[in-house]
């Protein structure tokens, strides 16, 4: 059973895009036009897209050869994922520990582990797919149909800055079976989009009303046009207050 929150009239309007800046620094303008004020919207982070060392390693003699050396079973990211976080623990996984972290599993050998992981105060549909390895690596992820709107952590957030996903909350409840400290390694996280890999960043940016069930509010998103947008993913969460007990959660997506 998933946890619910009860909250005073909050509707949360996120937009999430992925892009490739052509240049070193790409600067986003997100206004917020209620009443031609002209605000800023509640909060934003950026995150760079890095592909992890095991992409486009064609065999072990590619590896052996001084690339970089592929994880056992990951080949299949590349046909399946879309947006994804990954991490190398620094030590080796126990895969019995790290199958008590999993809601439901997919795929098991000798070496790694694929299923699906439970997030508190989220519908099931969020929930993301995890590869494990028992080498330390860690890849939470989502499939390349999904929208990349997911990866917005709504759970507990009140608005501000952006500070953890979907993603990196799921490689924190794998971290808690398998006796890694997220704290250590929390800050070595990086994203991927398997579906987009020439994309080089992707922007998070939320607005936040507060009011009754009828509120709204809209923003527009300037991209500067030495950028190229592959997708532009909208999330949207309602929760209720007492009056009005119930939440609602939306996501849909755009490419270009």
């Amino acid at each position: 059973m998933k946890r619910e929150r009860l909250k005073l009239g909050l509707t949360v309007l996120a937009l999430l895009i992925v892009v490739v800046g052509l240049s070193s620094v790409v600067v986003y303008s997100a206004i917020n036009r209620e009443e031609g004020s002209g605000d800023r919207v509640s909060g934003s982070d950026t995150f760079p897209l890095v592909a992890p060392p095991f992409v486009g390693v064609a065999s072990a003699a590619e590896a052996e050869g001084g690339g970089p050396v592929a994880a056992a079973g990951t080949t299949f990211l590349e046909e399946e994922a879309g947006i994804a976080a990954y991490v190398n623990v620094g030590q080796q996984i126990d895969l019995e520990d790290a199958e008590m972290a999993f809601k439901s599993i997919e795929t098991v050998s000798e070496s790694y582990i694929i299923g699906e992981i439970d997030l508190p105060g989220l519908p099931e549909y969020v929930d993301p797919h995890a590869y494990v390895h028992k080498d330390g690596w860690i890849v939470t992820y989502y499939s390349n149909y999904a929208p990349v709107g997911k990866i917005m952590e709504w759970y507990e957030y009140d608005g501000g800055a952006i500070t953890t996903t979907t993603l990196a909350d799921a490689m924190h409840i794998i971290c808690d079976e398998v006796e890694v400290n997220y704290a250590v390694i929390k800050n070595n996280i990086k994203y991927y989009d398997f579906e987009y890999p020439n994309a080089n960043r992707m922007m998070l940016i939320t607005d936040t009303v507060y009011g009754n069930q009828y509120q709204s509010d809209f923003f527009n998103l300037e991209i500067p046009i030495d950028c190229w947008l592959y997708e532009g993913s909208w999330s949207h969460y309602f929760s209720g207050d007492l009056y009005l007990p119930y939440g609602g959660y939306s996501v849909m997506s755009h490419k270009p």
